[in-house]
């Protein structure tokens, strides 16, 4: 697969994945690290990373904690602080 297939495929150009590829930029997104490995066909992105395993669902994230932190945001009312 060509730099600019893999690039259109997760939405970026050319150039940013080359960086990537360099170290010139670092991938913080775990986001986007799944989008690369399911582009890839790969099942999961410790195959890109050579770290943590998160398994690709679906092009999705998918861990064993992310339905009990889901449930933890949509329990919890986020208000700002009252004056003084």
């Amino acid at each position: 697969m060509t730099r600019p297939v893999l690039a259109g495929l997760v939405g970026r150009g050319a150039v940013w994945l080359k960086k990537i590829e360099s170290g010139e930029r670092e991938l913080h997104s775990i986001t986007m690290l799944v989008k690369l490995a399911s582009a890839l066909h790969l099942d999961d992105v410790s195959a890109l990373t050579g770290g943590t395993s998160v398994p690709v669902t679906s092009g999705k994230l998918s861990h064993e904690s992310v339905p009990l932190i889901r449930e933890a945001m949509h329990t919890v009312a986020f208000l700002p602080r009252p004056p003084g």
